[in-house]
């Protein structure tokens, strides 16, 4: 189960998502550039994920290509596949972009990180990857967390230049990962509010998608709203929600019901519950 809330005021409304999707990001205070053609990172888990996009800042246009090992770092890397490396993908990068701001990498990763398990990346091209640190000491990692994905850059873990060895040490991570939790047995959430979304005061209908996230597939759901604050007549949801490595559809969008709205600010609050008659097991 997440959670996922929509606040609006009359005429307005803003969705915060992520739900389902969750984004761990070094950026700020991360704030160097001096565009050594590549930098490492390390990356570990508390639970399985899959990584969806990674971010980075660029300094010009051209190719890029991400690798990975789960072989720590002692020194400077030699990233190649006859040493444990990885090629995760490649892909062009049309524009630049300043220090400070990231860009997605315009690929589809898709890659499992197993929890316990500490991973490096290596993100090869014109790579804004500094020297300076303003969260901790120069040439020490820094981790940023959101408590499930942490990101360390710095002594031993951050390199920065050219493949097949970047030499300069210690360089930083400008970038973010955006990432999946891959749940249990049983894992369904709400990827979006969709809809009322710009609205007039008056009865409206509620609607939201809904996904499976485990291992197993899902035939029922329970899905539960509220109105500013109001608990709403639960809907039980029956229908196929297969796996994310499934070939049939993971998510679908269920009508809650409706609603007569007042004028002023309004907020809905959508959650799963017993997914297939049992507890969710990433609740």
């Amino acid at each position: 189960m997440k959670k996922l809330n929509l606040f609006f005021t009359l005429m307005l409304f803003a969705v915060f998502a992520g739900f389902g999707q969750f984004t761990v990001t070094t950026v700020p205070p991360l704030n160097g550039g001096n565009g050594s053609q590549g930098v490492t990172f390390g990356l570990s888990s508390t639970q399985t994920i899959i990584i969806d996009t990674i971010f980075c800042t660029f300094t010009g246009t051209g190719s890029t290509d991400v690798w990975v090992t789960t072989t720590d770092l002692t020194g400077t890397p030699t990233v190649t596949a006859a040493n444990g490396w990885t090629n995760l993908g490649t892909a062009t990068i049309p524009t630049a972009t300043v220090a400070g701001s990231v860009v997605p990498i315009p690929f589809n990763f898709n890659y499992t990180v197993l929890p316990g398990v500490d991973y490096r990346f290596f993100v090869n091209g014109n790579i804004g990857a500094g020297l300076a640190y303003t969260s901790g000491t120069l040439g020490v990692a820094a981790p940023f967390s959101d408590g499930t994905v942490t990101i360390e850059t710095g002594n031993l873990v951050g390199y920065g230049g050219a493949a097949p060895n970047p030499t300069f040490h210690p360089r930083q991570f400008n970038g973010s990962i955006r990432y999946t939790i891959l749940g249990g047995l049983n894992d369904a959430a709400v990827l979006s509010v969709d809809s009322p979304t710009v609205y007039c005061a008056g009865t409206q209908d509620v609607y939201a998608t809904i996904s499976n996230f485990g291992s197993n597939q899902i035939d029922s759901v329970d899905v539960n709203w509220s109105v500013n604050g109001i608990s709403q007549t639960q809907l039980k949801y029956v229908g196929l929600l297969d796996t994310l490595n499934g070939t049939g559809s993971q998510s679908a969008q269920v009508l809650l019901g409706n609603y007569n709205f007042p004028a002023g600010s309004s907020a809905i609050e959508v959650y799963t519950s017993n997914p297939n008659g049992q507890l969710d097991t990433t609740n």
